[in-house]
């Protein structure tokens, strides 16, 4: 009783972290200044007959569409994207054997599942509003995609017949010592080309070229099909429920803990 309270205080204390943490996200989007391409332009246009080209470093938001000439095909539903995240799951049954209340074994049956593929990739691109355009370069972004491809596959009941979704194939197992295969589930994400986005990191022309990129220190670069709106919302639903569930957890941790002492 008492490692369950004390486990119980310190998933709280995690609790509260996600929900402070949440709401330092919202804090930082809401400071942030939506700009317009031709605004940031003329930004760096400004600073650079000021004190030079490469002294721009400016946190901002931008709302466009993504456009690239050179755009990637996922690998599952063979979207042109700029950015694509794929997961293939092998889902199975297996059989075990537990010892029961009599010290007998008794068979039984679970399910579980493994990972057979997971892989994204993202190139740079172009995004353009009414004002212009302006160069993304997407390392080290946080990608809030939309989801293109979920299926799942049955097994055929047969090893050796192979599967195929876009350009990833696979040959699967129906038996592998207990475990049979019951299975397959696809799952693809992608920003497709010509979709509007929600960027929210910094624009700079450090190397020489106006583009928008990950912070150099502590911020947010995101890259989202969600609006900004719709991210606040999520954000704020978030923080309320991690903070209810650390009271929950926080008071029923401390009523376990006094309890196990006076049981002790």
């Amino acid at each position: 009783m008492l490692i369950v309270g004390f486990v119980l205080l310190i998933a709280a204390g995690g609790m509260i972290w996600v929900s402070f943490n949440e709401k330092k996200k919202m804090a930082m989007m809401e400071s942030t200044e939506t700009n317009t391409v031709e605004h940031l332009q003329a930004l760096a246009q400004s600073m650079g007959e000021g004190v030079g080209t490469g002294a721009l470093d400016y946190p901002t938001e931008v709302k466009g569409q993504v456009l690239t000439d050179r755009p990637l095909i996922s690998e599952l539903n063979e979207t042109e994207c700029v950015y694509y995240s794929m997961r293939v799951k092998r889902k199975y049954e297996e059989t075990y054997y537990e010892e029961n209340e009599d010290g007998q074994r008794e068979r039984r049956t679970r399910t579980g599942s493994d990972t057979v593929s997971d892989n994204r990739r993202h190139v740079r691109f172009m995004l353009e509003d009414a004002t212009g355009r302006i160069q993304v370069v997407p390392d080290g972004a946080k990608f809030i995609a939309e989801k293109v491809l979920s299926r799942f596959e049955p097994s055929s009941g047969r090893s050796g017949r192979e599967i195929r979704f876009g350009s990833f194939a696979f040959t699967p197992h129906f038996r592998e010592g207990d475990r049979r295969t019951l299975g397959y589930q696809f799952e693809e994400e992608a920003i497709p080309i010509g979709r509007n986005i929600y960027i929210h990191g910094r624009a700079t022309d450090k190397q020489g070229e106006l583009c928008l990129e990950s912070p150099t220190e502590k911020g947010q670069f995101i890259i989202s099909v969600k609006s900004e709106e719709e991210l606040a919302r999520k954000g704020k639903s978030t923080a309320t429920g991690m903070m209810v569930g650390a009271v929950i957890a926080a008071i029923v941790g401390v009523v376990l803990i006094i309890m196990g002492f006076i049981q002790g």
